[in-house]
């Protein structure tokens, strides 16, 4: 039997730095948590660039590149209007902040601001592809 073939494209979140990986992934973990997801919390990855090019090539692929880098722009309103909902949103939202403002080497690196009572996070994605050898 002959392994799959063909063309792989991915579009996710990639970091090329750990920390700032780590400092985003807790942070997702904590709207996770806030917003009763608790198999997301024990479950939450993200990899860096390193790690998900590495893999892809033990996996058999060649070819791997970026197609085009994107940047996710996440506001702490929409994610607060989406995920946490009743008489303690306006909490939830603090606590979401809260753990932004703990990041700091995402905020060092302009990747979180925050205006007024919300925040926005600008964080670095990909498009990526791939082969698997004919």
């Amino acid at each position: 039997m002959h392994p799959p073939r063909g063309l792989l494209v991915n579009l996710g979140f990639l970091f090329d730095d750990v920390a700032e990986r780590d400092q985003f992934r807790d942070i997702a973990r904590c709207k996770d948590s806030l917003a009763g997801m608790h198999s997301a919390v024990d479950n939450r990855h993200f990899l860096t660039r390193d790690e998900l090019y590495t893999r892809l090539q033990q996996a058999g692929f060649v070819d791997i590149r970026c197609g085009m880098q994107v940047h996710y722009t996440i506001s702490s309103r929409v994610v607060t209007d989406a995920y946490f909902s009743g008489h303690h949103q306006d909490d939830r939202h603090a606590a979401f902040q809260a753990q932004q403002a703990k990041a700091m080497l995402l905020r060092r690196n302009g990747r979180i601001h925050f205006q007024g009572d919300s925040s926005t996070m600008i964080l670095p994605g990909e498009i990526t592809m791939a082969r698997r050898p004919l």
